[in-house]
């Protein structure tokens, strides 16, 4: 976990090294990068204490995964019915 901790210190004393200059002469990029730097930290979280927490592939996994199996299942009984004419079996 250690690891983990100095690692992204290291990295974010970078981007914030690299951008620093930007974030003092403008508020508006100020807002912006805040609003962008909360799905890091909350990932940072997820990624040092390996937390189970939804992240973004489990919202798409619940927006997209019941209209996925509604196309998927016509197709799957098709290609059954294709495998059994085409190999005669």
């Amino acid at each position: 976990m250690l690891e983990k901790i100095i690692l992204l210190v290291i990295l974010y004393i970078a981007v914030f090294l690299y951008d620093g200059a930007d974030l003092i002469k403008n508020k508006q990029i100020r807002i912006v990068y805040g609003i962008t730097m909360v799905p890091v930290f909350y990932h940072s979280v997820m990624y040092i204490f390996d937390l189970p927490w939804p992240n973004l592939y489990t919202f798409v996994d619940f927006i997209f995964h019941e209209p996925g199996q509604q196309i998927i299942k016509p197709l799957e009984v098709d290609f059954i019915i294709f495998l059994v004419t085409y190999r005669g079996m």
